[in-house]
C-alpha cells in the first residue's frame, strides 16, 4: 500500500492499496492498480484523498522484481511505458563459474529460492500476491504450498527437511505472522510468532540444526532502513529473545552447519557488509565477531559442509570466503574471491548453493529488453 507519512513523524496513514510506487503532482496522487495508472485528488496539507479515482493510462509497465511502475508526471505532462507487465525472472542451475547447466522454470514472478536439505525441492516465492510453491527438481513440477489470503514470503527449511517456516502478511493489513507447516503430506499451518504491531513485520531467516532456535529479522516492511535480529527459543512456549539491535539494517542471518556461528549482513558501517559472530546463547563467545566482505555484501549463506560462505556484492557479483577452525575455538577466514557476475534480484534471497557445493540455483533476469515510452503533453483530469 501507499502511505502518507509526515517528515516529523506526526502522521502516518494508508492512502491506497498498491504494489507499486506512487507520485504526487498537480494536486493529485498517481498510483498503479493492476496494470492501470490512476489519479485522485489529494489534500497536500492533510494527506486526505477526495473524489473518485480517474483512469490515466492502461498497460503501464510494472516490474514485480523491484515493485516499480515506469511513469513520471509533472506540470500536466505524463511520461510512461505502455508495455504491460515485465517478463519477470527465471530459475536456472549453473556451475561455480556461472556456466548454465539447466533451466528449471520459465519466466515468471519469483522471489526467494531456498533448496531443501537433500537438494530435491526448491521453495520459491511466486506470484502477486506472493505464495510459496515447491518445485520438484526431479519431476520439474510446481505445487502450491501456502494458501493464506495475503503475501507469503521468507521460506526456511528445517534441517531434516520435514518443515517449512514462513511469513504471512494478513490481507487486512494487521501485521505479519510466522507459521510452520509440514513440507510434505499436507496438514495445517501452526502459528510460531506474531508481529507486535501493524507497523512491524517479522521474517524468519534460519533454523538451527537441532530445531530449537529460529533466527528472524524484525522491522517495518520492506526492510530497507532499520531492522533488528531476534531469535526464538522454540517450545512450547515459544520465547522471543532480542539479539542484534541498533540503528542499522541487519538481516539474512544463517546458522553455521555446527550451530556455533551465524553469518549475517549489516549496514552499521554505512554500507551493507557481511559479518560472522557467535550464535545466540553461546556463553563466553558473545564478543566474537569478524567482517568478511570488503566492498560490501548481502544475502550470505554457508556451504553445507561449513567450508565457505557465499554472498552477493553490490556489483551483483557472487563471491566466496573460505572458512576454517583456527584451533583455538574461533574461525579463520580467507580473502574474498569472485565467483562470477550475475543478473540476480538484489532485494531477495535469489540464489542458493547445492548440497554438494558444485552448483547454484539462481533466480535471475535474462537479457535486457528495450521498452517504448509514451509522452502525454497535456494530461488533464475530467472537469
Amino acid at each position: 500500500e501507499l502511505r502518507w507519512v509526515r517528515a516529523d513523524g506526526g502522521d502516518d496513514h494508508a492512502l491506497v492499496a498498491s504494489l507499486a510506487n506512487g507520485a504526487v503532482a498537480d494536486g493529485r496522487l498517481f498510483y498503479l492498480r493492476e496494470k492501470t495508472l490512476f489519479s485522485q485528488p489529494i489534500d497536500l496539507g492533510t494527506g486526505t484523498l477526495s473524489g473518485e479515482p480517474t483512469r490515466v493510462a492502461q498497460d503501464t509497465l510494472f516490474d514485480p522484481s523491484t515493485w516499480r511502475a515506469t511513469f513520471a508526471v509533472a506540470a500536466g505532462r505524463l511520461l510512461y511505458s505502455p508495455a504491460g507487465a515485465a517478463a519477470g525472472s527465471h530459475l536456472s542451475r549453473v556451475d561455480r563459474s556461472g556456466r548454465l547447466l539447466e533451466e528449471l522454470a520459465p519466466d515468471g514472478v519469483y522471489n526467494e529460492v531456498v533448496l531443501s536439505p537433500d537438494g530435491r525441492w526448491l521453495a520459491v516465492g511466486r506470484g502477486l500476491p506472493a505464495d510459496i510453491w515447491l518445485l520438484d527438481l526431479e519431476r520439474r513440477t510446481f505445487a502450491r504450498f501456502s494458501f493464506e489470503a495475503g503475501d507469503e514470503l521468507g521460506p526456511v527449511w528445517s534441517r531434516d527437511g520435514r518443515w517449512l517456516y514462513y511469513t504471512s502478511f494478513d490481507s487486512s493489513g494487521s501485521g505479519s505472522r510466522v507459521y510452520r507447516k509440514a513440507a510434505h503430506g499436507g496438514g495445517g499451518s501452526e502459528l510460531v510468532l506474531e508481529s507486535a504491531s501493524v507497523a512491524e513485520s517479522v521474517f524468519p531467516t534460519d533454523l538451527s540444526v537441532d530445531g530449537k532456535r529460529l533466527l528472524a529479522a524484525i522491522g517495518r516492511f520492506p526492510l530497507v532502513d532499520v531492522s533488528d535480529m531476534i531469535w526464538v527459543e522454540l517450545g512450547p512456549p515459544n520465547r522471543v529473545q532480542p539479539w542484534i539491535q541498533g540503528p542499522a539494517l541487519e538481516g539474512d542471518a544463517h546458522f553455521s552447519p555446527d550451530d556455533r556461528w551465524v553469518v549475517y549482513d549489516s549496514t552499521e558501517s554505512g554500507v551493507s557488509q557481511v559479518y560472522v559472530r557467535a550464535a545466540p546463547g553461546r556463553a563466553g563467545q558473545e564478543t566474537a565477531r569478524w567482517q568478511l566482505s570488503v566492498d560490501g555484501g548481502v544475502r550470505p549463506i554457508w556451504s553445507r559442509d561449513g567450508s565457505e560462505i557465499v554472498y552477493l556484492e553490490p556489483s551483483l557479483n557472487l563471491s566466496r570466503v573460505a572458512v576454517a577452525d583456527d584451533g583455538a575455538g574461533g574461525l579463520r577466514f580467507g580473502s574474498p574471491e569472485p565467483l562470477f557476475g550475475t543478473t540476480l534480484l538484489a532485494d531477495t534471497q535469489s540464489f542458493d548453493l547445492a548440497p554438494d557445493g558444485q552448483s547454484l540455483i539462481l533466480n535471475h533476469f535474462g537479457e535486457a529488453q528495450s521498452r517504448p515510452l509514451r509522452l502525454v503533453l497535456s494530461w488533464q483530469p475530467p472537469a
